[in-house]
C-alpha cells in the first residue's frame, strides 16, 4: 500500500527589507493588517449582538407563554393530584400531548455566606475527623517556588526550567506589546 502524498506548494519568495525605510513601510503594513483584523472582529461582535437581540426579542413572547402555560398546568395537576397519581402510586401522568411529572431534586449542599468562612470554621473549630470528612486537599505544583529554586526543581523528573527565551515582536506605532504566557 502506498502512502498518499501531499502536493508540494511553493513558498512565496521572501522579500527582506534592505533599509530602515523599507522596514518601516513593512511595519506600517503589519499595523494596517492588525487594525483590519481588529475592525473585522469588532464588526463581528456588533453583528452577533444585534442577532442575539433580535432572537431574544422574537423568543420573548414564547417564553412568557411557556411561563403562563406551566402555571396553568401545574395548578390543574396540583388540584387533581390524588386523582391523577392514583393516590400517590405514580408520579407521571400520561396525556396524549405529553406527560405531567413530579420529580424530587437530588440532595444538594447550600452554603449560607462565604465558602471561605465555612472553610475557616472547619479548619479552626471542627474535629480532625470532620475536617478530613468535609475538606479536600488538592496537591498542585508551586511553579513560582520552582522558579525561585531552579536548581532543585530541575532535579525533579519531568520538570525543566526554561529561561532566556527570546521572542521577536513587531509593535506598530500606537499598539502595546501583548504579553504571552
Amino acid at each position: 500500500m502506498t502512502a498518499v502524498r501531499k502536493p508540494r506548494t511553493k513558498s512565496p519568495t521572501l522579500h527582506v527589507p534592505q533599509s530602515k525605510d523599507e522596514a518601516n513601510a513593512l511595519i506600517k503594513a503589519f499595523g494596517d493588517h492588525l487594525n483590519a483584523i481588529t475592525e473585522i472582529g469588532t464588526d463581528l461582535q456588533r453583528q452577533s449582538a444585534a442577532l442575539k437581540d433580535t432572537a431574544e426579542a422574537a423568543a420573548a413572547p414564547h417564553k412568557e407563554a411557556l411561563k403562563l402555560l406551566e402555571k396553568q398546568l401545574q395548578a390543574f395537576a396540583e388540584a387533581r393530584r390524588d386523582e391523577l397519581t392514583q393516590n400517590g402510586k405514580t408520579k407521571t401522568i400520561e396525556l396524549p400531548a405529553g406527560h405531567l411529572v413530579w420529580r424530587n431534586d437530588p440532595p444538594s449542599v447550600k452554603v449560607a455566606g462565604k465558602v471561605s468562612e465555612v472553610v475557616a470554621w472547619l479548619l479552626d473549630q471542627a474535629t480532625p475527623a470532620i475536617r478530613k470528612l468535609f475538606l479536600r486537599v488538592k496537591p498542585e505544583l508551586d511553579k513560582e517556588s520552582m522558579l525561585k529554586h531552579a536548581a532543585e526543581a530541575a532535579k525533579v523528573p519531568g520538570v525543566s526550567i526554561i529561561a532566556d527565551v527570546e521572542k521577536f515582536a513587531i509593535i506598530p506605532a500606537g499598539l502595546e506589546l501583548a504579553e504571552e504566557d
